[in-house]
């Protein structure tokens, strides 16, 4: 067979009521069990101030119709798992998922920036291996995580080549950046070019 390119369609369609359009009085989104306590009145239990018997325009909808409708409107949503979103820093681009259960993890999703060293061991742990691996893979002497990512690494991307061919004699390092960057790379050129580390160029 021929290969020919075909077209994406993320949805067969895109033309989703407002759920205050589909509401039908009468409907009801929860199905409960029998009570198996003694009835009470909510407007006792709670009083008059946070009780009311009625909220007015809100939808009557079945439960099936609340969750397809809602889940038809999540798939809209353009995100890691639809599709490579090519701009932003690279936790826009890909985002693994072991990188969400690494960051959910009691360690690193509870300990403060700010905590002190002896408190916050097993962060740095990762940290210390992160660069050791990267240094491994990559050849290099050492790896730096400081610069996280966007601005701070650009920013620190011209010093550093300025003082990789600084023996070499005067050498001016030129950024490069397309029509399409954002405003951190634009800022971090602008302000190595002041520095004199490096001369944004388009």
């Amino acid at each position: 067979m021929e290969n020919h390119i075909r077209v994406a369609r993320p949805h067969v369609t895109r033309n989703e009521d407002l759920i205050f359009e589909r509401s039908t009085p009468g409907k009801s989104g929860v199905d409960l069990p029998p009570l198996d306590v003694p009835a009470i009145s909510p407007a006792e239990a709670l009083g008059d101030d946070f009780y009311r018997a009625d909220v007015e325009g809100f939808p009557e909808i079945s439960e099936l119709e609340v969750i397809r409708h809602f889940t038809r409107l999540s798939t809209w949503n353009y995100g890691v798992d639809t599709g490579l979103y090519p701009l932003g820093s690279c936790t826009m681009k890909y985002n693994p998922r072991i990188n969400e259960v690494v960051a959910r993890l009691e360690g690193p999703a509870t300990d403060h920036p700010y905590a002190p060293e002896d408190l916050a061991q097993g962060c740095l742990r990762i940290l210390h291996e992160t660069a050791r691996c990267l240094a491994e893979i990559t050849g290099m002497d050492a790896v730096s995580l400081e610069p996280a990512a966007g601005a701070p690494g650009l920013a620190i991307f011209g010093p550093t080549e300025a003082a990789r061919w600084h023996p070499l004699g005067e050498v001016e390092v030129i950024a490069r950046m397309p029509l399409q960057s954002l405003d951190p790379g634009e800022v971090a050129a602008a302000v190595e070019s002041r520095t004199g580390a490096a001369r944004p160029n388009r």
